[in-house]
C-alpha cells in the first residue's frame, strides 16, 4: 500500500469532509485544494474543461472531453457530471482519472 505496511484491523473506512470516499479509489485525503462551484463553472471549454464527479473536481484533457467513446462531454465542463458519471462508470474508470484531479468541492 504505497510503500508503507498497515494492519487490516486498524483500518477505518469513513466518509466525512475530512476523508476522501472509500468508493472513489481516489486515495488523497490533503483536502487542502478545495474549490466551488463558482470556481468550476469558470472553466467551460474543451480545451479548459473542469467538472465535478462526486464532489471531486477534474481537470479534462481536451482530446478527452472531445473523442469520449460515448461522444463529447463537453456539455459538463464546468459542471456537475455526477448523475451521467456514475450511471455509465465503474471504479477502474475513476481510478484511472485521478491523475486529472484538482481539488474538491468545498
Amino acid at each position: 500500500m504505497f510503500g508503507c505496511t498497515m494492519n487490516p484491523q486498524d483500518l477505518k473506512f469513513e466518509t466525512n469532509q475530512n476523508q476522501s470516499s472509500v468508493t472513489l479509489g481516489i486515495t488523497q485525503t490533503d483536502n487542502s485544494t478545495k474549490l466551488t462551484r463558482v470556481d468550476v463553472a469558470k472553466h467551460t471549454t474543451t480545451n479548459d474543461c473542469w467538472m465535478v464527479v462526486d464532489n471531486k473536481i477534474f481537470k479534462v484533457p481536451q482530446q478527452f472531453a472531445e473523442s469520449h467513446a460515448m461522444g463529447s462531454i463537453t456539455q459538463y465542463c464546468g459542471g456537475d457530471a455526477s448523475t451521467a458519471f456514475d450511471s455509465k462508470h465503474n471504479q477502474a474508470t475513476m481510478t484511472k482519472m485521478s491523475e486529472w484531479f484538482i481539488g474538491n468541492l468545498g
